[in-house]
């Protein structure tokens, strides 16, 4: 028999199976929950049937009459009134927050297009803070979002609190983190851009349980990797920083401050 802290992490994984599953295919039954998972078509269903009470997921009605006889399968999708997460991109001459719902609908946007080469900390902090209030206002009940993530053109730490440099800003070493969620309430993590990429294209099916590598060319360059069912990022820095591999010892000076 299992011990009852073994048994809850079985519990709590068959879950998360279960939730990522709807994140990768939206609308889905039980039946296609169990194909899909690997788990039995009464454990599934129980799961399901968790979830429906905690608000995480819905049934949604069938869009035309079933096409095969006998009782049809509910179809089930996350329910988006569950959560709300917000996201905020720092790039150079722009900030943007956005907030969406639990099943990755757009709720809200809010934006400035400015020069924030001269702020400071309590200055990104304070516009990322507003920004973040004027994104939730058309929300229901005004609620704030469980989480905030802050993605950032240039190099972060490692434990995702502090932007260290970046080509939109003069300032280096900024704890970003800390200061807005003492002022927000809100926790917040900050990531390189680029090494978020991943995370976008981890719930499409072709990229299910697969090792890939993202890049992006435009005003800058950068990459991310997925690797081994994880978001690749240093232990230390953002260290997928693709961008700003020394390849011309001496050579020009970038932005960054160094040569080549």
């Amino acid at each position: 028999m299992l011990a009852k802290t073994d048994a809850d992490d079985v519990r709590a994984h068959n879950r998360r199976a279960v939730i990522d599953h709807l994140r990768r295919t939206p609308i889905s039954t039980r039946k296609a929950m169990s194909a899909a998972t690997g788990l039995s078509v009464s454990a599934a269903s129980a799961i399901a049937t968790a979830l429906l009470r905690a608000g995480l997921i819905v049934e949604i009605e069938e869009d035309g009459p079933a096409a095969r006889r006998g009782r049809p399968g509910r179809n089930l999708a996350l329910g988006g009134s569950a959560a709300s997460v917000a996201v905020a991109k720092i790039a150079v001459g722009e900030v943007v927050v956005r907030i969406c719902d639990y099943r990755g609908d757009l709720l809200g946007e809010a934006r400035r297009e400015c020069d924030i080469s001269g702020f400071g900390e309590g200055d990104i902090v304070r516009l990322l803070a507003t920004l973040l209030g004027e994104a939730t206002l058309g929300l229901a009940g005004n609620t704030m979002p469980r989480n905030l993530v802050v993605a950032v053109q240039g190099k972060t730490d490692g434990n995702a609190r502090r932007i260290l440099w970046s080509p939109a800003l003069k300032a280096r070493d900024l704890d970003i983190a800390g200061p807005l969620t003492a002022l927000t309430g809100v926790p917040v993590g900050v990531f390189n851009d680029c090494s978020l990429m991943p995370e976008a294209f981890r719930w499409k099916p072709d990229f299910a349980h697969r090792d890939f590598a993202t890049l992006f060319i435009g005003v800058g360059v950068g990459m991310g990797l997925r690797l081994g069912g994880t978001t690749f990022r240093g232990q230390r820095s953002s260290a997928v920083e693709f961008g700003h591999i020394n390849h011309i010892p001496g050579g020009a000076l970038c932005r960054c401050g160094n040569r080549g």
